[in-house]
């Protein structure tokens, strides 16, 4: 039966679920106003067009093989909630959950850069071995800051300097190129070879002058000398020469 929707007016079947002009609910939620025959909604206590009170309960029409599309919660009156938007919410916690764990492995994978970098340069700079600095720069070029990469150069070039001078100290192979060296560059790695070089041209002075002050010479250098004992024992048979020289002498 075709009927007038309670709420907008439109006309509407009796049988239909919602009216298709305002969406009201149609099919068992209205009644008729026993006083006026108005079609009035079912949760209307009073008719809107006489005034009468309504007593009659809305009937709910019998569909055969009608499914309703949204299954009521008779308890609540309301429909249960689609699992659509559980899982919408489920992918979105996911998501969120998976950045923060994509932002804090970054976070931590660039603090452990930074240490590693720092620790490298701390080694780099108290190093004496050139290719231990240079193995900074090719590992850590791109990253470290500019600061470090500087004083790192810095000291490369240093030993650059430093190994051209003792090439050119060692080439001249003189005592006084060989005590410049030394003296430019205290407590270098080759400290030591220059003054077992400066030790040899000084015993090469003294044995070829070959006297008793060449050794003595000599032993006040170099008190921890190579050939100091070779001077001692020399030194000493001088003073013995000098000795029978004298005794020599003074026989009648």
């Amino acid at each position: 039966m075709i009927i007038k929707c309670p709420e907008c007016g439109h006309q509407v079947s009796d049988q239909a679920k919602t009216c298709p002009s305002c969406g009201v609910d149609i099919a068992g939620n209205i009644i008729t106003c026993s006083e006026c025959g108005e079609v009035v909604l079912g949760n209307q206590t009073m008719c809107p067009n006489c005034h009468a009170m309504l007593n009659q309960q809305p009937v709910r029409p019998i569909y055969n093989n009608v499914k309703e599309e949204t299954p009521v919660d008779e308890d609540n009156q309301k429909p249960p909630k689609k699992k659509g938007r559980t899982l919408v919410w489920v992918l979105v916690m996911a998501l969120v959950i998976a950045l923060s764990l994509v932002f804090a492995g970054l976070y931590m994978y660039q603090n452990m850069l930074k240490h590693n970098e720092e620790e490298a340069y701390i080694n780099a700079i108290m190093s004496d071995e050139p290719s231990v600095l240079q193995n900074y720069i090719d590992l850590f070029g791109e990253q470290a800051p500019q600061e470090h990469l500087d004083s790192v150069q810095a000291h490369i070039d240093k030993f650059r300097m430093l190994e051209k001078d003792w090439n050119d100290a060692k080439v001249a192979c003189n005592k006084t190129a060989l005590e410049r060296y030394i003296k430019m560059y205290p407590n270098s790695v080759h400290e030591k070879e220059a003054l077992l070089m400066i030790d040899s041209i000084d015993w090469a002075v003294a044995t070829k002058a070959d006297t008793q002050e060449s050794y003595a010479k000599y032993m006040d250098n170099h008190r921890d000398g190579q050939h100091f004992y070779d001077a001692q024992q020399k030194y000493d048979k001088k003073i013995e020469e000098q000795r029978l020289a004298a005794d020599t002498l003074q026989i009648p």
